[in-house]
């Protein structure tokens, strides 16, 4: 005998903590760089639990990849303090902050009881990644992150971004597309051997698409939702 053949879903099962409908992050992409709407009919991919508490979280990428929007995103789901790294390192008109100062100020944001930092920087990334308990990769595509930083500069040439300092201005910067165009074949593998040595007893997020940021900040909500902070 044949049995029937079921339906397919058209929303996660609810046993996954995600929240299939959450009016608030309806506009999570950059606002910057237009994109494809995301799809309420598309499968989500499967969301690892979230932990009950998330009070590091650390989010690296490319130029483009989206650090910025996600780390605001994250803020406004968990309270938590929001640290722009570009805001400290640049102290205006793209002039960069002394070392020795960088690798102190550093020390001291890591120290903090929790936060969410967006950012790079090599030379300090360690200790981030001592402290965190998440670390978020937006490891998206070369082609997607040189059309966001286009948009992005075309669009604000001239003005300084919310994330920046007021004095650093939007500009074209060959030296910047160059390094988005080269960041993958230079530097992706490094960053992907270092988060494999710390995925044991970190929360590690490697978020490739719009639909996967989606799905990672409903999964977010939705477990806010179940466990509210205690006041």
């Amino acid at each position: 005998m044949r049995l029937p053949i079921l339906p397919a879903l058209k929303t996660p099962p609810t046993g996954l903590g995600i929240a299939p409908s959450l009016p608030h992050l309806t506009h999570l992409t950059q606002s910057s760089a237009p994109s494809a709407p995301f799809a309420p009919s598309e499968s989500f991919l499967p969301i690892i639990p979230i932990f009950t508490s998330m009070q590091r979280i650390m989010i690296i990428g490319c130029g483009g990849s989206g650090k910025s929007t996600i780390a605001k995103q994250l803020q406004h789901l968990l309270k938590l303090e929001l640290i722009h790294l570009d805001a400290h390192f640049f102290t205006g008109n793209w002039v960069e902050i002394d070392r020795d100062e960088w690798q102190t100020l550093n020390q001291t944001l890591v120290k903090k009881q929790a936060w969410i930092m967006d950012g790079n920087y090599g030379s300090t990334m360690h200790m981030r990644i001592d402290r965190a308990d998440t670390i978020i990769f937006m490891d998206f595509p070369t082609t997607v992150r040189l059309w966001r930083v286009f948009w992005r500069t075309f669009r604000n040439h001239g003005t300084a971004r919310p994330d920046m300092p007021p004095e650093c201005r939007e500009r074209f910067s060959w030296q910047f597309f160059h390094y988005i165009l080269m960041y993958n074949p230079t530097r992706r593998k490094g960053i992907l051997k270092k988060l494999d040595a710390v995925r044991p007893e970190k929360r590690i997020e490697i978020l490739r698409n719009n639909r996967q940021v989606k799905a990672f900040l409903h999964a977010v909500a939705a477990k806010r939702v179940q466990n509210p902070p205690e006041l």
